[in-house]
C-alpha cells in the first residue's frame, strides 16, 4: 500500500471473512463484491534453477507455468508447497484461528 500511496494510485482497501478451505479469488471476489476480473492473485513457485518467485496474475486467470520458465531462466517452475510459504515468503496461508477472522483485499478505482 505504501507503493501505492507514493504512486498517488487511489485504492480501497475491503475487509472479508477467511474461510481456510476456500482461499479461491472467484470466492474473495463474491465476499467483497467485485468481479474476479478486478482482483490479483500471488502465487509462490520455485524454478529448478533459479528458486523461488512470486508470481501475480488476474484472478481469473491461470498460470501458465512454461512461459513463466522461460521468463525466469528455468527449465520448469512448480507451485511452492504451502509448508514452506511462510518461511519463504513472511505470509502465511493457514493464519491462526485469531487471524482467521478476516482478510484484505484491495481493488484500484
Amino acid at each position: 500500500m505504501r507503493v501505492l500511496d507514493g504512486l498517488g494510485i487511489k485504492y480501497e482497501l475491503r475487509q472479508y471473512e477467511v474461510d481456510p478451505r476456500d482461499l479461491s479469488a472467484e470466492t474473495v471476489a463474491a465476499k467483497i463484491g467485485l468481479p474476479p476480473e478486478q482482483l490479483f492473485k500471488t502465487l509462490a513457485v520455485r524454478g529448478d534453477r533459479n528458486g523461488i518467485f512470486l508470481a501475480v496474475i488476474s484472478a481469473s486467470e491461470e498460470l501458465d507455468f512454461k512461459a513463466l520458465a522461460r521468463q525466469t531462466g528455468d527449465r520448469k517452475v512448480d507451485m511452492l508447497p504451502l509448508k514452506e510459504v511462510q518461511a519463504a515468503t513472511g505470509y502465511s496461508p493457514n493464519p491462526e484461528p485469531s487471524e482467521r477472522a478476516a482478510g484484505d483485499a484491495l481493488s484500484t478505482r
